[in-house]
């Protein structure tokens, strides 16, 4: 019975740290989920929505800049890509994703069709993680030329 409940208390000491080849859910895969399902319904990036993934005063930084700082920037911008272009699908599972501390790295790729034209891109970065929601991402664009490149150059 010792050894059983000795077990039980490693299984949940080490539950948050996922060993090699085991993936976890996170938050942000979460919202990623959400995400592709929200593009594909017209007012449905909505503050509150977005409330339910990320903190009151998040911010989300892209290529370097800040595109939005709280719930009502964010919904304003998904909006407003929402309405830029035809689709855009965020490829579930990441590429590749882990977690240290309070951050989720990712690398994810997207899909995108703009005016009938389809293109990929790749996503790299993180995101902070505060009281189990996001309080900031910040991620960095690559075309898929640009990770072809990088691929190349580190064999991966």
């Amino acid at each position: 019975m010792q050894k059983i409940i000795f077990g039980i208390l490693v299984c949940f000491t080490l539950s948050g740290a996922a060993s090699a080849g085991e993936k976890t859910a996170t938050v942000l895969e979460d919202m990623f989920r959400w995400w592709n399902g929200a593009f594909k319904v017209e007012g449905a990036y909505t503050a509150e929505a977005f409330g339910k993934y990320y903190t009151e005063d998040t911010v989300m930084i892209i290529d370097g800049s800040v595109r939005a700082q709280g719930l009502d920037q964010m919904s304003r911008n998904f909006n407003r890509i929402q309405k830029s272009v035809d689709s855009v699908e965020l490829v579930m599972p990441p590429i590749e994703t882990f977690t240290s501390g309070n951050r989720i790295f990712t690398y994810h790729k997207e899909l995108i069709q703009q005016d009938g034209v389809k293109s990929v891109g790749y996503v790299m970065g993180y995101a902070v993680v505060k009281d189990g929601k996001i309080a900031k991402i910040d991620f960095v664009n690559m075309s898929e030329a640009a990770a072809r490149a990088l691929h190349e150059q580190t064999g991966d």
